[in-house]
């Protein structure tokens, strides 16, 4: 045990100690009787040892005070005295000692008595453990309100320790006005016996030592004791409770105005919006829905899904159904007849409604006419067709007229005459590439395209393009320079879409390469009209260079074009194969084209199976590349 031992006489006391010691004990001294109250408040021992007759405060002084200081367990004060103090005696028990020892100290009743007292306190601690082991805050007090015992809920609950609050007044665990009004109504209990909490139990608010209110349940008890009336009073926190309570009525209340937003936004929209749950009933439609097929709210919500759309409308759309029912997005376009009869062309999505636990709990369902834009869409290919008859057959003619007129005829006109008629022909080049471009993604988006797959070598193809472009490298000073093959590889590809592709990223390569820097000396094969040779690139060269690459990987093959010029601007890299797409509109000015040649070619080289991309610095150049799966060397 730990215990305090009082005694102005150091004869009796440090014997006395260390024979406590050699019991086991860890034994604190002190000389006086208000040494012992400091000790004790500043650690509460286990047993408190008082000698009677002491100077500054003697110790039935010192028991009065240490037992008004309380606190969490029961600490027994044993009275050291002599046989002809009887009276020092009866008034040390009055002042709240539990037992007394008589003088000379006898080592087997020391012994005994300090059994005795762990018995005691062994069975205090076990009550004490019981009433701190329970949810509810426990707290005891005298007539007078003063807190005689607080259990750990209750330091919980509150926020106060049990030395903070064991020998003070209930009040300062209430809020105004019960801190005021608790004295008279325990007063007036005591005097008239009317109930108004003890034995009853009601809802109050409570007060937490950082002076926040919160909403308790509390039950009180009477109990008669020798030393008078005390009240048991049992605190349950129901602050989370009516927290919980009044968040569920706002949020009933939320729910509802969400409801009413939800409703007028969506009955706003000219699209057909609606919700259906697992069994496929409807939970909600909005105006246009209900429009569309002539019902009233009634009449769809809580419908199945067949009984709104019909036996065959629902067939058509049933395997949609089934898909999002199994968590995957569906999209599809159909051709409905509304309920007043007219025919619709509609776009529709059907979106899964994932429960917390990730089933599916339902679906909702967009459906956007799209009547206009199929009308749009015919007119836009009757354009499309025109451009291809009125414009491009005439073009070809005055093409062809003019490269004849060069030439056969270009040195019998004057320099003025013969400059007129070959920017005449270039325009006409750059106006039927324009409208090559443009038929090709227009086919490609109607998937109108044709293809003609083959499995052929790749490195053919390659060389043919380079030699096919190299009168254009030519024209803007770029020398093309294989530096790297992948002979014997195979690919099944459309040969002629493929070179397309290849023009496309020769072109574009050269007209925005510059020069390359002094790190680009090496060797490459030089691509020329007449074949291949072996190029030395070094610093000192006045032509551009752009690298075209073949690398096979992992099953692909990698085909890529790298230019010394500018760079992709870091803003424009997520843009850069979006139709009519250029860094700086006026490169189409200073450069040349429509801004389709990249968006055509990811188009052709997804439809041929594989993926398009680019690595660019800004400032330090840009390659483009592609990559497709290799096929079998022995097909």
């Amino acid at each position: 045990m730990q215990i305090l031992l009082a005694d102005d006489s150091k004869i009796t006391a440090l014997p006395l100690s260390a024979y406590l010691e050699r019991q086991g004990h860890a034994v604190t001294y002190v000389e006086n009787g208000r040494a012992a109250v400091e000790a004790y408040r500043q650690s509460p021992p286990d047993l408190v040892l008082m000698d009677v007759m002491m100077p500054e405060m003697d110790g039935i002084e010192a028991t009065r005070r240490i037992k008004a200081l309380g606190g969490a367990r029961w600490v027994p004060v044993l009275l050291i005295t002599s046989l002809s103090d009887q009276g020092e005696i009866i008034k040390g028990l009055d002042a709240g000692a539990d037992d007394y020892l008589v003088k000379p100290l006898v080592a087997e009743l020391l012994d005994a008595r300090i059994r005795s007292m762990q018995r005691i306190a062994s069975m205090q601690d076990s009550l004490f453990g019981i009433l701190n082991n329970v949810n509810d805050a426990i707290v005891t007090i005298d007539e007078a309100g003063k807190i005689r015992s607080y259990n750990i809920a209750a330091e919980r609950i509150f926020g106060y320790g049990a030395t903070e609050v064991i020998g003070a007044n209930v009040s300062m665990l209430m809020p105004s006005p019960y801190t005021e009004e608790h004295d008279g109504y325990l007063a007036r209990y005591l005097r008239e016996r009317t109930p108004h909490i003890i034995g009853i139990g009601r809802k109050l608010p409570g007060r937490r030592k950082n002076g926040e209110s919160f909403s308790m349940l509390l039950s009180v008890t009477e109990v008669q004791t020798g030393q008078g009336y005390q009240f048991i009073g049992v605190v349950r926190d129901i602050s989370e409770k009516e927290m919980a309570r009044k968040k569920a009525m706002s949020s009933a209340h939320i729910i509802a105005q969400r409801g009413r937003f939800i409703q007028t936004v969506t009955d706003a929209m000219p699209g057909l919006i609606s919700h259906w749950d697992k069994d496929l009933r409807c939970s909600f439609a909005n105006k246009s829905y209900l429009e569309w097929f002539g019902k009233s709210p009634q009449e769809i919500l809580g419908a199945t899904m067949q009984d709104v759309l019909g036996e065959s409308l629902f067939a058509l759309n049933e395997p949609y159904v089934r898909g999002v029912m199994s968590g995957q997005r569906q999209q599809f376009e159909q051709t409905l007849t509304k309920a007043d009869g007219s025919v619709r062309h509609t776009l529709a999505y059907y979106i899964p409604d994932f429960d917390t636990d990730g089933t599916v709990a339902g679906f909702f369902v967009l459906v956007t006419d799209v009547t206009a834009l199929k009308e749009v869409e015919r007119l836009k290919e009757g354009f499309v067709s025109a451009v291809s008859h009125e414009l491009r057959t005439p073009l070809t003619s005055i093409r062809g007229a003019l490269g004849l007129v060069l030439g056969m005829f270009a040195k019998d006109f004057p320099d003025n005459v013969q400059q007129l008629l070959e920017n005449a022909n270039r325009n006409s080049e750059r106006l039927t590439l324009l409208i090559n471009d443009i038929l090709d993604i227009e086919k490609l988006s109607a998937g109108k395209l044709q293809f003609h797959m083959e499995v052929q070598a790749l490195m053919p193809l390659v060389e043919e393009a380079l030699a096919a472009n190299y009168g254009y490298g030519v024209e803007h000073r770029v020398q093309f320079v294989l530096v790297e093959r992948a002979d014997g590889v195979k690919v099944r590809v459309d040969s002629q879409r493929l070179a397309q592709v290849l023009s496309n990223l020769l072109s574009n390569a050269a007209k925005f390469s510059s020069r390359p820097p002094e790190t680009a000396a090496g060797t490459g094969t030089l691509m020329t009209n007449a074949g291949t040779s072996t190029l030395e690139t070094n610093a000192g060269t006045s032509q551009a260079i752009v690298e075209i690459g073949v690398h096979q990987m992992d099953g692909q093959v990698r085909v890529s074009v790298r230019d010394f010029g500018l760079g992709v601007p870091d803003n424009f890299r997520t843009h850069i194969f979006k139709k009519f797409s250029q860094a700086d509109s006026s490169n189409s000015q200073r450069k040349g084209g429509t801004g389709l040649g990249l968006a055509i070619t990811k188009e052709l080289i997804e439809h041929m199976g594989g993926t398009v991309g680019f690595d660019s610095r800004e400032g330090k150049g840009a390659t483009f590349f592609f990559e497709l799966p290799v096929c079998d060397p022995a097909q």
